[in-house]
C-alpha cells in the first residue's frame, strides 16, 4: 500500500510521491548472472549521483526511505553479502562488469564473472560493516523473513568482529575504530598534512596518518545494538555480548572525542595538521551522526545545537545556512 501524507499542506502531502520518483531515478537495477540464492534475478540498488555504481553507504541511507516506497529492500543488499572477503569485511561498492567503471587507486578489486559484477573496497572506508547491519535490521523490520536474517546474520556477526580484528580499522590505543586521516567521513584523505596534499584513496593505505572519526564510532554503536536486537529477534544468544560492545564504544567516544562543546572532528593517532585551519574549532557533521545515533546525551544535543545557532549568528551575512558539512 503506498505512503500517504494528508495534512493539507501541499508541499508536505506531496512528499511520498517526490520521494518515490528520485528513489526511482537513482537507483540501478542490474540482471544478475548464475542462479539464486547467490546469483540470478535483478539488483535493485540505490545511489547518490548517475554512475553505474552501487556504494553500500549510500544504499543502506536510502533504504530508511525507499523500504516505505518500493517493494525491493534486500536484493541489493543480498549483494554485498553474499561476497563477504576472507577476513569477513565487505566490499564497499559494486558496478556491472561491462560498465567500464574504473575504481580509485588503492582500492581491492574482485571480477565477479558469474554474476557479472566488480566489486571493490574504499581503502578510506571504516564504516561500511557496521552500515551492512543496520541496514538488514532496517530489512527485517519492513518485510518480517525471519529466514532471510537467520541466513546472514553469521556474515553480517563477522563482518562487525572483522573491525576489532584489522590494525588499519581497530584502534587498540583507544579502543575505537580508526580510519586514514579525512576530510570527515568523506573518501578524501590528507596524505602529506603537512605540505597539504590529498588524495582520494591514494595507495599504499600504509602511507596514512589515521584517526578516530567520532561518525565511524556512532554507526558502529548503532550497529552493535542492532546485532543484539537481531540476535533477540532469533532467539540467539549473543544479544548481551553486542550489547556491552556498545556500551563501551559510547564511553569511550564520550571520553576521548568530546570537547565539551562538540565532538572533535579527528582525534589523531600520529601527529597531523591542516595548514590554514585550527582543527580544534572544526565542526564537522559526525557530530549529526552522534546525536541521531544516541551517543549524544540530552545535554550534549543541546550543546551541539547551541554551537550551530552560534555561528549561525556570526556568519549570518555570508552564509545562508548553518548546517556546514564542515566548518572550518
Amino acid at each position: 500500500m503506498p505512503v500517504r501524507v494528508r495534512c493539507g499542506e501541499e508541499a508536505f502531502d506531496a512528499l511520498p510521491a517526490a520521494a518515490a520518483e528520485w528513489l526511482e531515478a537513482g537507483a540501478l537495477c542490474i540482471a544478475l548472472g548464475g542462479t539464486p540464492p547467490v546469483g540470478g534475478g535483478v539488483a535493485r540498488g540505490y545511489r547518490a549521483t548517475r554512475a553505474p555504481v552501487v556504494s553500500l553507504r549510500d544504499h543502506v541511507r536510502a533504504l530508511e526511505t525507499a523500504v516505505f516506497l518500493h517493494g525491493d529492500a534486500a536484493s541489493a543488499l543480498d549483494v554485498f553479502l553474499h561476497a563477504p572477503l576472507p577476513d569477513g569485511s565487505l566490499w564497499t561498492h559494486y558496478a556491472p562488469l561491462d560498465s567500464n567503471v574504473s575504481p580509485p587507486d588503492g582500492a581491492h578489486v574482485f571480477d565477479d564473472e558469474l554474476r557479472g559484477l566488480r566489486f571493490w573496497r574504499d581503502s578510506l572506508c571504516a564504516d561500511a560493516e557496521a552500515l551492512a547491519v543496520c541496514g538488514a535490521l532496517r530489512v527485517f523490520r519492513a518485510t518480517g523473513d525471519k529466514r532471510w536474517l537467520q541466513n546472514h546474520r553469521p556474515v553480517l556477526e563477522r563482518a562487525l568482529q572483522h573491525l576489532w580484528e584489522h590494525p588499519r580499522r581497530w584502534s587498540g590505543e583507544l579502543d575505537l575504530p580508526k580510519r586514514p586521516f579525512t576530510l570527515d567521513s568523506f573518501p578524501v584523505a590528507f596524505q602529506d598534512a603537512s605540505t597539504q596534499k590529498s588524495a582520494h584513496n591514494p595507495s599504499p593505505i600504509t602511507h596514512h596518518r589515521f584517526s578516530v572519526h567520532p561518525g565511524d564510532a556512532s554507526q558502529l554503536f548503532v550497529a552493535c545494538n542492532a546485532l543484539a536486537e537481531i540476535h533477540n529477534l532469533l532467539n540467539d544468544n549473543d544479544s548481551d555480548n553486542w550489547q556491552q560492545r556498545a556500551q563501551h564504544i559510547e564511553a569511550q567516544l564520550n571520553s576521548v572525542g568530546w570537547n565539551g562543546q562538540f565532538y572533535t572532528h579527528q582525534i589523531h593517532l600520529s601527529p597531523g595538521r591542516v595548514r590554514g585551519v585550527d582543527e580544534a574549532r572544526q565542526l564537522a557533521a559526525c557530530n549529526a551522526f552522534a546525536m541521531n545515533a544516541g551517543v549524544a546525551q540530552h545535554e550534549q544535543c543541546a550543546a551541539i545545537l547551541k554551537e550551530y545557532q552560534r555561528r549561525r549568528e556570526l556568519y549570518l551575512e555570508s552564509q545562508f545556512c548553518e548546517w556546514w558539512g564542515i566548518h572550518p
